[in-house]
């Protein structure tokens, strides 16, 4: 993972040293001169990592050789992070000996320009799983399962729509009619069962309900006719798992059509509609999703407010890979965000378990506590806190978060 995360550090080094040179302490001659030979420096280093990345690189000489690189890189990043704070603060002594000098008050606040913080993603909807929610809900509150505890496992791929369709059935009106008590949990890597059972409890949410739960576990006559829905991408975990159900269910990749129709509504949002040579690729690109839903809303934020240029190129990149699965997917949208500090905000969130939530404000002061965000002339030299939200609402309109 060293090779494709190290280009965007470097860019991040390259953008840094340029802005840098730009700023009152790189008028020092000697010490602009150096700053254009780190930034020269660092663009070779990017080119060849560029290319190490483009070839998939195992020997272990190369691979240990980006390790040392990496190691290099934050260094240089904390050297111009202390070099940019010492500027600032330079730039703050200034100022307040010219106030004191001159008796200047305070300047006059201004008020930060509008920006939309609001999440700008289209609900793309439950599309091509309306009957799996029919015949799930069906099993779970069939009457002739009041006798029993029963486990079915969802099966598929990943990207498919596991969790969201078990999301589907456990918000399903019926479902909340149908068992009096409801608990959602997620499972990570790092399973233990002690964490799992404390999210069990943690989940129910009044101490009346945690007496019930309670009670169940100790006399389980008391918990028949209750259900437990597992999402897995393992059949050996579904037959493990899988208890007084006939067989697990198992999800199917969604049609061309479908995963089409999911594109286009990242892509354009309501209302609007592509021209028809953008309907031709999209449909091509449609078919690389390999039914997968994930792919296609991914694949159509990629898409959204981008011209029928960029959608070719998009497709013609696709059909030189030779392997479209959702990693790959995955790993194109990282590629194609727009900033090289965006791609370390995306690869940062990556330390987060899964499910982990999170308020907006919080991470971007993560982001900028990180030296993740800051003015420079690509964003119109705009605030810590606007690049966050503008970083925020690209991630989100991409399907990212």
């Amino acid at each position: 993972m060293a090779d494709a995360l190290l280009g965007p550090i470097v860019e991040v080094l390259v953008e840094k040293a340029i802005h840098l040179a730009s700023e009152q302490i790189g008028r020092l001659v000697t010490f602009k001169k150096d700053l254009e030979k780190l930034k020269d420096t660092l663009t070779l280093i990017q080119a060849l990592l560029h290319e190490a990345e483009e070839r998939q690189v195992t020997q272990p000489l190369v691979k240990l050789w980006l390790e040392k690189l990496e190691r290099a890189a934050f260094d240089a990043g904390n050297l111009l992070d202390d070099i940019n704070y010492e500027m600032i603060r330079r730039k703050v002594e200034i100022q307040n000996q010219m106030k004191r000098k001159i008796g200047a008050r305070d300047a006059p606040r201004v008020t930060p320009k509008d920006r939309e913080t609001a999440a700008a993603t289209v609900d793309t909807g439950f599309v091509g799983r309306d009957n799996d929610v029919s015949a799930i809900v069906k099993m779970l509150t069939a009457p002739n399962n009041n006798d029993t505890i029963s486990v079915l496992p969802i099966v598929g791929m990943g990207g498919i729509g596991k969790t969201a369709l078990a999301r589907k059935v456990y918000n399903d009106p019926k479902i909340k009619e149908h068992f009096e008590k409801s608990m959602w949990v997620c499972v990570s890597d790092d399973f233990n069962d002690n964490t799992l059972f404390r999210r069990m409890l943690e989940s129910l949410e009044d101490s009346g309900l945690w007496n019930d739960f309670l009670k169940s576990l100790r006399g389980t006559s008391q918990a028949m006719g209750s259900w437990i829905l597992v999402t897995t991408r393992e059949q050996q975990v579904a037959t493990i798992t899988r208890i007084s159900s006939p067989q697990d269910y198992s999800l199917k990749e969604l049609s061309h059509d479908q995963c089409w129709l999911i594109l286009k509504e990242n892509a354009f949002g309501a209302g609007k509609v592509p021209n028809r040579r953008q309907e031709d690729i999209g449909l091509k690109i449609a078919e690389k999703c390999q039914g997968l839903p994930l792919a296609a809303s991914v694949l159509g934020g990629m898409l959204r407010n981008k011209g029928t240029a960029e959608w070719e190129t998009l497709e013609s990149g696709l059909q030189r890979g030779e392997n479209n699965g959702i990693h790959e997917i995955l790993k194109l949208s990282f590629y194609n965000l727009p900033y090289p500090s965006l791609k370390k905000c995306l690869a940062y969130c990556s330390i987060f378990p899964k499910d982990f939530e999170m308020e907006r404000n919080q991470l971007i002061q993560l982001w900028a506590a990180e030296g993740f965000l800051y003015s420079n002339p690509r964003n119109n030299n705009m605030c810590m806190e606007e690049v966050g939200n503008m970083y925020f609402t690209i991630l989100l309109d991409s399907n990212l978060f």
